[in-house]
């Protein structure tokens, strides 16, 4: 931690995230960081049916972009009333799809990453992270080949999309998880998390960036720092308010929730919205309790795949 910023402490005993990191309303945080040094968690996020989202074209993107724009007035994506978001351009002028911040723009690259960052297993795309203790350390070669990359990359391709099936399959909960979708569309949460893109159903995101307030605020990347804004919003990198609106395929069975795995369940984790998602959150809240339980359900019928399809 030293190695970090010269006020923290040299090691913490038998560290755990808890102690790092308040969360769940866990106040128990043993070292406090100085600041301009921040701790997050990141949950991992589930990669059912990610090929169909490699495979949709970038203009369906872009398209929601426009769609959102015009639908409130030309807002502009940095406000924090109205659930307008926008495209994540990279540097190479591509769209992002994939990570937290949609800051990953194909899954090949994603796996890429994720063995670099996560696994220590060095590839021929990204570097991996320099040791703090060993700024001039320069790894003696690959871990992983081009190819095999792309082995695991087909592997994942290959996991079958999210399902949507009741917990209980009968008539009264099929009519009470078609209630609950149409709750879920009239207080706006099918704003952001959209049932389709295109031609791919059911996703439940519109793949767009969106600010979630300051409370929801964190980096995305590996020692990236946030970016300065520019006079062209749409040209600057995820801010730390801005999040990739995670597709809720599967949601049911994704828990615990947000980035952080703050929320412990999904009532929790519409608790948790802010920003551009205020205005679902509070009319969420102002449901009766009938219709928060329909709605609810709705979203316990978006399944992980299993043997039965």
């Amino acid at each position: 931690l030293k190695l970090v910023h010269p006020e923290l402490p040299f090691a913490v005993p038998r560290p755990q995230v808890f102690t790092l990191n308040q969360v769940n309303s866990c106040n128990i945080q043993t070292v406090r960081f100085p600041a301009g040094v921040h701790v997050s968690e990141r949950k991992t996020p589930a990669l059912f049916g990610a090929k169909l989202i490699d495979d949709l074209p970038a203009s369906a993107i872009i398209e929601n972009e426009r769609r959102q724009k015009l639908r409130w007035g030309l807002a502009s994506s940095e406000s924090l009333t109205t659930p307008v978001g926008r495209a994540a351009r990279l540097a190479d002028g591509r769209i992002g799809r994939f990570g937290w911040k949609a800051q990953t723009a194909s899954l090949n690259e994603f796996v890429q990453a994720a063995c670099a960052n996560e696994l220590g297993l060095g590839n021929p795309a990204p570097s991996q992270p320099t040791p703090l203790s060993r700024a001039s350390y320069q790894a003696p070669g690959i871990d992983l080949t081009l190819e095999q990359c792309h082995q695991i990359t087909a592997f994942i391709g290959s996991l079958p999309r999210p399902i949507e099936r009741p917990l209980v399959s009968s008539e009264s909960s099929s009519g009470e998880i078609e209630t609950g979708r149409a709750a879920f569309v009239r207080i706006g949460c099918a704003d952001c998390h959209q049932p389709d893109v295109a031609s791919l159903t059911g996703i439940y995101s519109d793949l767009l960036l969106h600010d979630m307030g300051p409370d929801g605020s964190g980096d995305g990347s590996y020692n990236d720092p946030s970016p300065e804004p520019t006079p062209v919003p749409e040209l600057v990198g995820p801010r730390p308010g801005e999040w990739r609106t995670p597709p809720l395929w599967g949601v049911a069975d994704a828990g615990p929730y947000l980035h952080d795995g703050r929320a412990a369940t999904l009532e929790e984790a519409i608790a948790g919205h802010g920003g551009q998602g205020e205005r679902s959150r509070a009319a969420f809240q102002t449901l009766a309790p009938a219709e928060r339980t329909r709605l609810l359900a709705f979203l316990g019928s978006l399944r992980a795949p299993d043997n039965r399809q």
